[in-house]
């Protein structure tokens, strides 16, 4: 039997006694999944990010990160007071580092609703460049993708999806949230 298909070992201790047969497996089972699900959520963020490298500082906090999907770069959106920045490229070789510290430009938000789907996204720009770390929900039945959209002089110039697996770090939705209680510029589509 191929290994997806085995169930998982759990010992006789682990199930309630009183149970006989498929009902005492079924028990068994939910249970490990619940131990599972529950260990997995409650790790803290360091210890989730240990599975996904980032490229915040020491002292940062990751508000967001995430592994593309194709190229397998990371893209972190870290914050300290005051500042939040865009980073994006390997541990070893950062590629593109927003705010330009140069000529800085704050973040700004987008947001987009529409039949069945919604797009959010924290907006760092770059001369004639803007790049969104972006949230999109919809479709039927509904499904999420995060992802980084880059556009020239505000056309389309490429997409990056974020790869399921490590998991993605952080919480977009917040902090789109906390940036426009804050007052950043708020650009509906």
């Amino acid at each position: 039997m191929p290994p997806s298909m085995q169930r998982p070992a759990v010992s006789a201790a682990a199930t309630p006694r009183g149970l006989r047969g498929p009902m005492r497996a079924a028990v068994a089972l939910a249970l490990a999944w619940l131990a599972l699900t529950t260990a997995s959520a409650a790790l803290p963020a360091r210890a989730r990010a240990a599975e996904l490298a980032t490229l915040c500082e020491p002292g940062e906090t990751v508000r967001f990160a995430c592994r593309m999907a194709r190229s397998g770069k990371t893209v972190s959106v870290c914050e300290r007071p005051g500042h939040l920045a865009y980073r994006f490229g390997a541990p070893a070789r950062l590629e593109l580092a927003l705010p330009d510290p140069k000529a800085p430009e704050p973040p700004w938000l987008v947001h987009e609703e529409g039949g069945n789907h919604e797009l959010r996204g924290v907006v760092f720009p770059r001369g004639a460049h803007a790049y969104a770390v972006t949230r999109f929900v919809g479709g039927r039945p509904p499904t999420e993708e995060l992802a980084i959209s880059v556009q020239r002089n505000g056309s389309p110039v490429a997409l990056l999806k974020c790869a399921q697996r490590p998991a993605p770090l952080g919480d977009l939705p917040a902090l789109f949230e906390q940036l426009r209680a804050e007052g950043a510029r708020l650009e509906r589509r």
